[in-house]
C-alpha cells in the first residue's frame, strides 16, 4: 500500500472515522482505524453498533490495506504540518508516514482481520437539510438517558416519520422533549429509536458547506450519508412511550417569562449547589408578576426575583432539579418560554411562545420537603 493525500483531507478522515472507536473494545483491532486504499482511499472506523466509512481525495501507487490505532494516527495527523502526507506500508505491518520533514513508522494489524462495514439496504430513504437535522437533534437528544438505566432504549431518541412529518421525541424519566418539523418524505411509515451518541457523533461531521443529508433505513440499522461520509448505527430495541401522554391536560396556571433572563437566575443559583444537585433542588416561588428562585444549601442561600407575566392568583411554590430547566431553556431557540404548571409535583410544560415553534419540553418537579 502506497498513497499521499492532503493533511487537512486525511485529518477529516480520521477524525469522523474516530467516532466509531469504542472506549473499551471487546475486541482488540476495533481500537484500530482500518486504511484501505483501493480504487479510492477509504478510512474505516467501527464499533460493531457504529461504523463510519470516509472517502479521501488522494493518489494511490499501489493497493492495500492496513489498520492502526485510532488515537495515535489522530493525534499524529493532527500535528503534522500542513502539506501532502505520504503513506507506505512497509515489511511486518509497519507503515511509513511522511509530512515535509517529519516521518513515524507504526507499527499496525493486517486490514483482512477488520470487520466488514455494515450494508443497509432499505425501502425507506428520505432526504434532510444538515440544518434541520442539527436542529431537531439538538431539540431532542439531550432528554434522553445518559446511562443505561435498565432500559437501554431510553438512551436513543424516537423518529416517527410520515405523511411529510418528522417528529423526535426523548426522554430519561425525570424530563421529555420534541422536536418536530417537515420533510418530503411520502414512503411507508417509519418508527425507529436511534442511539443519541450516534445522532451527536454524526452531526459533528457535517461540514458548512454540506448540502443534504440522505438517510436509509431497514429493520436493523440507519444510514446516513453526506460528503465524503457515510455513518451506520444500529437501531435500539424495546417499547418506547408516546411522548404524548405526557403531555397534561388541564394546566393550573402558565407564566410567560423571559427565557435569558430565568436561565441567568438559574446560573446564579447553581452557584450555591454542590454536585447533588437532585437533593438541592431550586424552588421556584410565584407571587403577582414576581418569580422568585430560591435555594439552600450548605454552600449558602440565594435569592433572585424575575419579572412575570402570569395567570396566577394565589402565591405558588415548586422545585427543580436546576439542570433539567436550564437544558430546556438552552435548547429553546426563542426569546421568552411559557411555563405551565399542573401542580406542585406534577410535570411542568416549557414551550415557546410563539404558535409555530416546534417544540415542547416537560420536565417534572422535584418535591420539597
Amino acid at each position: 500500500m502506497k498513497f499521499s493525500c492532503n493533511k487537512n483531507d486525511l485529518l477529516d478522515g480520521v477524525m469522523a472515522a474516530s467516532k466509531a472507536t469504542p472506549s473499551r473494545p471487546s475486541v482488540a483491532i476495533l481500537e484500530n482505524l482500518l486504511f484501505d486504499a483501493d480504487e479510492k482511499l477509504t478510512i474505516v472506523g467501527n464499533n460493531l453498533d457504529t461504523a463510519v466509512c470516509y472517502e479521501v481525495d488522494a493518489n494511490i501507487s499501489d493497493k492495500g490495506s492496513i489498520t492502526l490505532n485510532s488515537h495515535i494516527i489522530c493525534e499524529i495527523v493532527r500535528k503534522l504540518p500542513d502539506g501532502i502526507v505520504f503513506f507506505e506500508l512497509k515489511e511486518n505491518n509497519v507503515t511509513h508516514i511522511k509530512c515535509l520533514d517529519v516521518e513515524y513508522d507504526i507499527s499496525g494489524v493486517p486490514g483482512d482481520e477488520y470487520p466488514d462495514f455494515p450494508t443497509v439496504n432499505g425501502e425507506k430513504f428520505l432526504e434532510i437539510e444538515p440544518e434541520k437535522y442539527l436542529a431537531i437533534i439538538r431539540q431532542s437528544a439531550f432528554a434522553a438517558a445518559q446511562v443505561d438505566m435498565g432500559r437501554p432504549v431510553l438512551m436513543g431518541v424516537k423518529f416517527e416519520i410520515e405523511d411529510n412529518k418528522i417528529t423526535a421525541s426523548a426522554l430519561d424519566g425525570a424530563r421529555l422533549a420534541a422536536r418536530w418539523d417537515s420533510v418530503d418524505y411520502n414512503g411507508p411509515a417509519i418508527d425507529c429509536v436511534i442511539p443519541c451518541r450516534a445522532l451527536n457523533d454524526f452531526a459533528k461531521i457535517i461540514k458548512p458547506e454540506d448540502e443534504v443529508i440522505k438517510i436509509t433505513l431497514n429493520k436493523n440499522f440507519v444510514l446516513f450519508e453526506i460528503g465524503s461520509c457515510r455513518f451506520v448505527s444500529r437501531l435500539l430495541e424495546g417499547d418506547f412511550v408516546d411522548y404524548r401522554r405526557f403531555i397534561p391536560t388541564e394546566v393550573l396556571f402558565e407564566t410567560v417569562i423571559n427565557k435569558e433572563e430565568f436561565a441567568n437566575s438559574l446560573e446564579r443559583a447553581a452557584l450555591v449547589i454542590d454536585e447533588g444537585a437532585a437533593k438541592s433542588p431550586i424552588k421556584l416561588k410565584f407571587a403577582g408578576n414576581k418569580m422568585t428562585v430560591f435555594c439552600m444549601t450548605s454552600r449558602g442561600k440565594v435569592n433572585d426575583v424575575v419579572d412575570i407575566s402570569t395567570s396566577i392568583s394565589e402565591p405558588f411554590e415548586i422545585g427543580f432539579n436546576h439542570k433539567y430547566v436550564l437544558d430546556a431553556l438552552r435548547n429553546s431557540e426563542c426569546d421568552e418560554i411559557i411555563m405551565q404548571f399542573t401542580g406542585e409535583i406534577k410535570p411542568s410544560v416549557i414551550k415557546s411562545t410563539d404558535e409555530n415553534a416546534k417544540f415542547l419540553f416537560i420536565v417534572t418537579p422535584v418535591r420539597l420537603r
